[in-house]
């Protein structure tokens, strides 16, 4: 059937249709032919012939030096890029050196099997298993899809046109004719021998269809028994059959609609999350039935599918939503009760008679619940199914692991754990591994353990760990503690001959994570035998939890070390604030025992003396004997003593830098011979401020004489050019700016590891989620810290100046000079200053949901969309019972009901999903959230692709005695394009006034040591590009009317996130500031008390109320538009005499001014 082009057409799919758009919009290099809408002809429809290919031990039939030859030859824009791509290669030479160790315990026997003998020093293919082989394999493969595409080329012009599908080693060819097909066969296998000097071919066993392979096999395997006669019918037979299992119908290739493969496809897609009950109990059957089901190997490899599956099965199951409804309100009667029995001492009898009763039917309804989930963990059978199957695919056993440490274990007397070594046992007994394979799984699985270990330590010392996942984390180290498991781990059976140095060293580790999970599990005191490790040991502790959960064991090793040595000085340096006894650091030469003086935070706390300096080896030290002297004889303050004990904005923040930025760039000094001197000068610890108090003047001293550097600032190491100081003062503002703004002197503990500070820069980035930051700030750090920015425009740079933007650049923020620093941060202070409000001194912080292009500029798209889409979920719960009542304050939400919370959230987002209008925004009410619950939001906000606004739980900082009230904003990475987000960019955005019944919540707490409510001063004004900007308030804060006098003219919408019981003022309010500040205002307020809104000035004022969901203890999501065009061209005309009936839709307030 032979179809016109229109016809044809309509019958794409919209995915299609995207799929053919993108192609068009792609450069030339990167567009596929075959996906041209000209490339196949005019005969649309017209049969094709098809045929799969693969190639013959791929992997370590690859010569690593095809590899090399090709990043070489293809490397064209990176050898640009690098001043020596000589010694580039070599480091790539060396990182493809597979040398194999034969000397661990093994027998050559073993060796063997695998396809090794003693005398290759080297692997000279790619390992099988290796994280990035696929990514190896691709580059290897370049000379031949070069080749290929030439071909495709030279094709469409003829009759023979073909596409060709290359997955790693697999082909898929599809072709015009059969002989077109035949012909590029033959020209992959002759391409193939070519390019890889006869070491690769294709492998004809797993030719598809098999009349193909049969064909094949007769035309190149010689067969001297056959006369020329008989060839040829064989042949012409072998033809006839290969053409007819090749033909397919265009319009329904029913032989390459694989089933099989397109649900393992679409289940990668689906989001989990996105489901609902029913949907997660499907989704969870399918993959079962991928799992156990035997499915020809022609649609899906038996490993790959069950590896799949396996996968998934571990991952989706111990997340599947379970119902707490029931519980939750019977935690609520429970709550309701108690508080009853507090007030009304009367009914004191009756009363507890029916507590008594709930809490049994509490603890009925939740064996109900864990013999559900009991269930699902019996699913465990399938995963051990799938290692049955295929043993010494690593993966599988490291699924059946992370299972285990994500559902936890029952409390049945059986010790799941055991069933690994069993089956190790089993495999080994009935020789289905040999003693090599044995070895290496015991050693992996030692390995899987220790990291599941720490995880779950990690997961459980977190302060806003769900009660659910504390639970799952004790089940799963208790029964790795239980005796029998225990000793199993140390002797698993046939084990006791292994001695290689990966076996001992694993099993070594395990050991002491096993004791570290002893100490935060069980709470054990510190035991001085126990925990003695090496040096080596300690350094790889907080490299695997972290400075803070490493702390008590480092300390203790220091207290009872009594030799120190530069290693030890190394350890020390994580904890500057501790009060180590030992006075002998003053005799070590911290100048030549360290390259990074890492010891400034350490000697700055206290006043050093003479005395105890006079016999130092080192010059640090005297010279910051000498600093301390200065800046008492001075009066001044150092830089960081301001940040301590002043009060700032970010603005003065930036304005400190730009002067730290110009004393650089007007210094005598240049970045030459003398640049460690310049350096030196601009080390945060050699800067001095002194403050005018009337004027609030920034004056910077500059001390040449001091001699401090810190190179976790200024680091001297092979990503930087040995002359290129002026970056590495770059990068050193960058992290000044970043303490500046965060108010945190303490560096992370990842930037003390030596020669690894650029590859942890962006350690800093995600900490500034946590701090009120604009976007100006945030991208000045970020292109400061970039390694990637340094590169892009180092070639750049070196012939343009950083005044000029090149348009190829436009998206990169272009900060590789001093110059372009000043830029940069002279934009970012410009801009601050026009946010700022003449009549208020509080600072407004300017954020973007989009990325800020080369020049900052930030106006508006000149394509305004109509509408802003919101989505609301009113999310219904009892706050009085969540943190109350007030006989059992709680300042988290008690555990019964963050579990529920998140239920009704997972709800509302499900029908988001499911809407027939995606939301570009969606909100949810104030302290809405849970802690534990925070990640998972940013996944399900990435998942739907919208900007999402939500109040999460109270932050309490128990040593400051201080609550926080935040809600967080989410960005998706590919938000307001089609293109799917798989990451997120957050800021937490404060509130400045608790309400009433806040303050007296967290007053009553604890009344003996109260703690005391910590305000957000900021204001923030969020900039979304084509659909408005947004000013952004938490509840009580609505009554704030300098907020309004701020907002005037600057915004289209203003967002509430709410918890208010007195809904009709808010209305009040809506309709004024609407009126006032000429803009929409949106209301999310909880189920509890409903009335949620969206009010619009409109002059017709039966538009006005947009939305309106009044009624108490109501679930409920809507999505609705907001104008955004109409209303912009109306504030853009003003208010004044001429202008003020000119607006056409919305209705204007007086002396209203349009400030874009």
């Amino acid at each position: 059937m032979i179809l016109d082009k229109k016809k044809y057409e309509e019958q794409f799919t919209d995915e299609e249709k995207d799929d053919i758009k993108n192609n068009e919009s792609l450069r030339e290099l990167h567009k596929i032919k075959y996906k041209e809408t000209d490339f196949w002809g005019d005969k649309f429809g017209k049969d094709i012939y098809w045929c799969s290919l693969d190639l013959s031990k791929f992997y370590p039939n690859t010569p690593t030096i095809i590899i090399l030859k090709n990043f070489k030859s293809f490397g064209v824009e990176i050898e640009k890029k690098f001043n020596d791509f000589d010694s580039l290669l070599l480091l790539i030479e060396s990182l493809l050196a597979f040398e194999i160790n034969y000397e661990i315990g093994t027998h050559n026997s073993d060796f063997q099997k695998i396809g090794l003998n003693a005398n290759e020093i080297k692997f000279n293919g790619i390992p099988t298993g290796l994280f990035g082989a696929g990514f190896l394999a691709n580059i290897a493969m370049l000379g031949v899809d070069k080749a290929l595409n030439k071909i495709i080329e030279l094709n469409a012009k003829t009759e023979d046109k073909i596409a060709i599908f290359r997955y790693v080693d697999d082909f898929t060819i599809l072709g015009q004719t059969f002989d077109a097909v035949l012909k590029i066969i033959d020209v992959i296998n002759n391409t193939l021998k070519e390019e890889f000097q006869d070491n690769l071919s294709l492998n004809f066993e797993k030719t598809k269809p098999d009349e193909l392979h049969r064909l094949l096999s007769l035309e190149f395997i010689k067969i001297d028994t056959l006369a020329k006669n008989e060839y040829s019918k064989i042949k012409n037979k072998l033809i006839e059959d290969a053409i007819k299992s090749m033909k397919l119908d265009a319009n329904f290739p029913t032989t390459l609609m694989n089933h099989t493969l397109k649900k393992v496809s679409t289940s990668n897609r689906i989001s989990f999350d996105l489901l609902d009950s029913d949907e997660e109990k499907k989704f969870i059957e399918d993959l079962e039935h991928l799992l156990v089901t035997d499915i020809s190997e022609d649609e899906i490899r038996n490993d790959t599918r069950l590896s799949f599956a396996s996968s998934k099965l571990s991952i989706v199951v111990p997340q599947r939503k379970y119902d707490y409804t029931i519980i939750y309100e019977t935690h609520c009667q429970i709550k309701k009760l108690e508080q009853d029995i507090y007030t009304n001492k009367e009914n004191k009898e009756l009363l507890e008679k029916q507590l008594k009763q709930l809490k049994i039917n509490l603890f009925k309804n939740k064996e109900i619940l864990e013999k559900e989930i009991e269930q699902d963990r019996k699913r465990s059978i399938l995963l051990k199914f799938a290692i049955e199957k295929y043993p010494d695919k690593l993966k599988l056993w490291k699924n059946l692991i992370n299972f285990y440490k994500n559902i936890g274990f029952s409390k049945n007397t059986y010790l799941e754990m055991l069933n690994i070594f069993e089956l190790l046992k089993k495999y080994k007994g009935d020789q289905l591994i040999n003693e090599f394979t044995h070895e290496y799984l015991i050693t992996y699985i030692y390995d899987v353990l220790t990291n599941a270990i720490f995880s779950s330590i990690k997961s459980y010392q977190s302060v806003y760990i769900s009660h659910k996942d504390k639970l799952i984390k004790e089940s799963f180290f208790n029964q790795i503690i239980a005796p029998e498991v225990f000793q199993t781990l140390n002797s698993p059976h046939g084990s006791s001959q292994y001695d290689s140095f990966y076996f001992i060293q694993s099993k070594k580790f395990l050991n002491i994570a096993i004791l570290i999970g002893k100490y935060y599990f069980k709470e054990i005191e510190l035991n001085n035998q126990n925990y003695n490790f090496d040096l080596k040991e300690y350094c790889w502790l907080i490299n695997k939890l972290g400075k803070e959960l490493a702390e008590p064991f480092i300390k203790q090793y220091i207290n009872l070390n009594n030799d120190l040595n530069n290693y030890d000085l190394y350890l020390m340096s994580f904890y500057p604030e501790f009060n180590y006894e030992n006075t002998k650091i003053y005799e070590i030469n911290v100048d030549n025992y360290l390259s990074f003086p890492w010891w400034y935070n350490y000697f700055n706390k206290f006043v050093l003396q003479s005395s105890m300096v006079k016999n130092s080896k080192s010059n640090s030290i005297f010279n910051l004997l000498k600093f301390q002297k200065e800046m008492e004889e001075n009066k001044n303050i150092n830089i960081f003593s301001y940040i301590q004990n002043n009060k700032y904005t970010e603005l003065e923040a930036l304005k400190i830098i730009e002067k730290i930025v110009n004393m650089a760039l007007e210094s005598e000094f240049s970045f030459d011979d003398t640049a460690f001197e310049k350096l030196k000068q601009q080390f945060p610890y050699n800067i001095y401020i002194k403050t005018l108090k009337r004027s609030r003047k920034i004056e910077i001293l500059n001390f040449e004489n001091i001699n401090i550097l810190d190179k976790r600032y200024f680091p001297d190491f092979v990503d930087f050019n040995y002359d290129d100081f002026d970056r590495k003062f770059i990068y050193g503002i960058g992290i000044l700016l970043y303490q500046m703004i965060s108010k945190d002197l303490d560096l992370l503990p990842a930037m003390f590891q030596p020669s690894c500070q650029l590859i942890n820069s962006g350690y800093f980035i995600k900490e500034l989620e946590k701090y009120p930051i604009s976007t100006f700030s945030y991208e000045i750090i970020k292109a400061c810290l970039s390694k990637q920015n340094r590169e892009l425009i180092k070639s750049f740079s070196e012939n343009k100046g950083d005044n000029e933007f090149d348009i190829n650049l436009e998206e990169i923020i272009n900060i590789s000079t001093l110059n372009g620093l000043e830029i940069y941060i002279k934009r970012a202070i410009k801009f601050l200053e026009e946010n700022q409000s003449e009549n208020s001194k509080r600072l407004l912080i300017p954020k973007k949901l989009f990325s800020l292009i080369s020049n900052f500029d930030n106006n508006y798209s000149k394509d305004i969309k109509d509408t802003l889409k919101i989505g609301f979920i009113q999310v219904n719960f009892n706050s009085d019972l969540t943190w109350g009542p007030e006989s059992d304050i709680t300042l988290h939400m008690k555990p019964d009901v963050e579990d529920f919370v998140w239920q009704e959230i997972q709800k509302g987002f499900h029908k988001m999903v499911n809407h027939h209008t995606k939301p570009d925004i969606i909100i949810l009410p104030e302290l809405t959230v849970p802690h534990s619950y925070v990640q998972k939001l940013r996944k399900l906000a990435s998942e739907i692709n919208a900007v999402t606004f939500a109040g999460i739980d109270w932050f309490v900082d128990n040593s400051m005695r201080e609550v926080k009230n935040k809600a967080i904003m989410i960005v998706p990475n590919n938000w307001n394009t089609p293109l799917k987000s798989y990451s997120s960019n957050i800021t937490y955005l404060g509130k400045k006034n608790p309400s009433n019944i806040e303050k007296m919540t967290i007053f009553n707490y604890d009344k003996k040591n109260p703690y005391k409510f910590s305000s957000d001063d900021n204001m923030y004004i969020i900039d979304s590009g084509e659909f408005g900007k947004i000013g952004f308030i938490i509840c009580a804060d609505f009554y704030d009317i300098e907020r309004f006098v701020v907002y005037k003219g600057r915004v289209q919408h203003i967002i509430i996130l709410a918890l208010n019981k007195d809904t009709n003022s808010f209305f009040a309010i809506s309709e004024a500031v609407a009126r006032l500040v000429m803009c929409n205002v949106v209301i999310c307020n909880i189920g509890q008390f409903g009335d949620s809104l969206a009010y619009s000035p409109y002059k017709k004022d039966y538009k006005r109320m947009i939305y309106r969901n009044q009624g108490a203890n109501l679930f409920s999501t809507q999505v609705i538009d907001l104008p955004v065009k109409s209303l912009i061209e109306d504030q853009k005309l003003g208010a004044t005499i001429d202008t003020t009936d000119k607006s056409k839709i919305f209705k204007m307030p007086p002396e209203y001014t349009y400030m874009n």
